[in-house]
């Protein structure tokens, strides 16, 4: 028996037979062209180009794709569609004399290897998008078969490098239960697929050398680990929990006609924190009461150019048309920090989470912070769209940045676009000095959203990606929540909605304690959903309310722990959840 770690990125079990999946290699050929052959290499890449497309609609024309494999696929469209690498690629060509492959390798590369180098993981694997394209379009112009899955059968759990987002439906159709990876995130494209399948899978598996083909393994995607040639003690252990997580998953599916409405009916908006446009078909499925976070860094991160308003209007209308009436809360662009883009500046900051980023950025490059705004407030029209701006630290920041909206909503009117008049515009709460001075903000805001992520590394000066200091990030800090606690007094002295954006809203450890303070929207990842909502109706609020005043005696974090868990034991009770309405 042997064990290889992993990052976990989804939930699940899988049991099955190893099968190690390997690319084919590829060798480009590293000589020049006459430049009597460039005539012919131009055209033979324009056939090429011509002909991956129309395999590309053919694959989405005859796969029962879901609205997230369609919109991948087609962004895998639009690469090869790109005027950028036609010119690139046709320069290098017909200025450089690359011969066809190695002009597409050069192309390709130099592309992927910018991607790779972003600073910010959670962005960089979008080179695998790049990757897949390439591979496509360069094993076309070889005529070589990249039929790579020619013996991965049912039942297989599939380990790769890294799978490309085109792969991922056909391994389900072929009856994959499982997918383990050197490589990957939990927002690239491929894992939002496989999760979105019901697919469990594992990233930034180490050892991998260890799995050989027809290897007995168990694929634990929620603790991250793989287990190879289990024992028949360990093999009947996870039989039974993979059972139990079936029941368990089976029981939560009803839970997506019911309300998040508390024992003592208490109704709490549930709402969704998403990464890309194409999780929008998972909320509708799911039936979530909107979009409390849209990242929208994405835009920006994934390219080498800056978007354009019209085609960020496009991405917002489109989700606000699909959403509806339910809020869609777009948070503007909140790059630094960990999220580093190369387009913008060059300047290297020391201590990059203390920096220039979020709403500083976006006020010291007020014509990229402009076009976004301008291209929310078009969309505006569509549904329920909501402004929401990161990083507040003064209310003289958040007056300046609602002063560009006015200014956008002036220039707007001049060009007769329509755009909601009334269109709410919030602040997150994630710096302490926003939480202290809340009362003042709130008087100026639409509504609170608490990033408890941010603010609980500000209050307590760690780096939360530290393992060094970990311990210190630790959420039962009084501190920390006694900062939560009077952001939502402020919020509710105006009236004014607050939302919990951050870790803390899925933490089930809380929510008793975060409701009876007077939350009642919760802004969580799809995949805590369902349970997050089967959990908020075994809670009674009213039980716990008279307790709430025992807070302010919390003096350490020991006193925290047994605070909260005092109000959970008071505030929870069993009950028949799917009868009671």
């Amino acid at each position: 028996m042997y064990r290889v770690e992993g990052y976990a990125v989804s939930n699940g079990i899988a049991i099955g037979k190893a099968r190690v999946v390997k690319d084919k290699e590829l060798i480009i050929p590293d000589f020049l062209i006459d430049i009597s052959e460039v005539e012919n290499c131009l055209l033979h890449f324009q056939n090429s180009l011509c002909a991956v497309i129309d395999d590309i609609d053919e694959f989405i024309k005859h796969f029962e794709l879901t609205e997230e494999d369609k919109n991948i696929i087609e962004t895998h469209k639009m690469i090869l569609l790109d005027p950028e690498l036609h010119n690139s690629i046709k320069s290098l060509i017909k200025d450089d004399k690359m011969n066809l492959e190695l002009a597409v390798y050069t192309h390709f590369t130099r592309t992927i290897s910018y991607f790779r180098n972003l600073e910010n993981e959670l962005y960089a694997d979008r080179a695998v998008d790049y990757d897949d394209v390439y591979k496509r379009l360069i094993f076309h112009i070889k005529k070589i078969n990249n039929h790579i899955l020619t013996d991965v059968s049912a039942g297989n759990i599939v380990i790769m490098e890294d799978v490309p987002p085109s792969l991922v439906s056909q391994l389900q159709k072929l009856g994959v239960i499982g997918i383990a990876l050197q490589k990957g995130t939990k927002t690239s494209h491929s894992v939002i697929i496989a999760r979105a399948l019901g697919l469990p899978i594992l990233t930034k598996i180490k050892h991998a050398h260890k799995i050989h083909n027809d290897d007995i393994i168990i694929l634990d995607a929620k603790k991250g680990v793989i287990i190879g040639n289990p024992t028949k003690e360990v093999l009947k252990e996870y039989q039974e929990l993979k059972e139990k997580i079936h029941l368990e998953n089976d029981d939560l599916k009803g839970f997506i006609d019911l309300s998040a409405k508390t024992a003592d009916c208490e109704i709490i908006k549930l709402l969704s924190n998403i990464e890309l446009p194409i999780e929008i078909e998972q909320i509708l499925r799911l039936k979530t009461d909107g979009i409390g976070l849209f990242r929208t860094e994405f835009f920006y991160l994934n390219r080498q150019n800056l978007p354009s308003e019209d085609e960020q209007y496009q991405e917002y209308r489109l989700i606000a048309q699909k959403l509806g009436q339910n809020p869609f809360t777009i948070r503007t662009i909140d790059i630094g920090g960990d999220k580093v883009a190369n387009i913008y500046t060059k300047v290297q900051e020391a201590n990059p989470n203390l920096g220039c980023r979020g709403i500083r950025y976006s006020l010291r490059y007020k014509n990229i912070f402009k076009t976004q705004l301008r291209a929310i407030l078009r969309a505006s029209v569509f549904g329920n769209v909501q402004i929401m701006f990161p990083m507040i630290a003064s209310i003289e920041e958040f007056l300046e940045a609602k002063s560009v909206v006015e200014e956008c909503k002036k220039e707007l009117k001049a060009e007769k676009k329509a755009f909601d008049e009334s269109i709410s515009v919030g602040t997150m709460i994630e710096i302490p000095s926003a939480a202290l001075y809340a009362d003042v903000l709130a008087e100026h805001s639409d509504f609170f959203s608490i990033g408890t992520n941010d603010l609980l590394q500000y209050v307590v000066a760690v780096d939360r990606n530290n393992e060094h200091v970990a311990k210190y990030y630790n959420p039962f800090t009084p501190a920390f929540l006694l900062l939560i606690h009077k952001t939502i007094q402020s919020a509710t002295k105006y009236n004014k909605p607050v939302s919990i954006c951050g870790e803390l809203a899925n933490d089930k450890h809380f929510t008793a304690f975060l409701l009876c303070l007077g939350v009642r929207e919760l802004s969580v990842g799809l995949e805590h959903t369902l349970d997050l909502k089967k959990h908020i109706r075994s809670i009674n609020i009213q039980k716990g309310l008279p307790f709430l005043d025992e807070f302010s005696k919390c003096n350490t974090i020991k006193d925290t722990e047994l605070f909260i868990k005092r109000m959970n034991s008071l505030c929870l009770y069993e009950r028949d959840f799917i009868a009671v309405l």
